[in-house]
């Protein structure tokens, strides 16, 4: 389990299918509380991200998981 996670620039090469897998993945992997970023043009496309993250900075896109 992880505390923070850094995938910046990554999901902008997958195909969506992929990138709600990889995300979803991380997500299992991270505490709760703990952080993950995404690069700047790149989407939290969690399928549960409304309920389980909280955006602690939309133009970093950093965000905390709460559950």
């Amino acid at each position: 389990m992880y505390h923070l996670i850094l995938f910046r620039n990554k999901t902008i090469y997958y195909n969506p299918q992929l990138k709600v897998k990889a995300l979803n993945i991380l997500k299992k992997h991270l505490i709760t509380g703990g952080f993950i970023t995404l690069g700047i043009k790149e989407k939290p496309d969690f399928s549960d991200y409304d309920r389980e993250f909280e955006t602690i900075s939309e133009t970093e896109k950093i965000y905390k998981k709460t559950i």
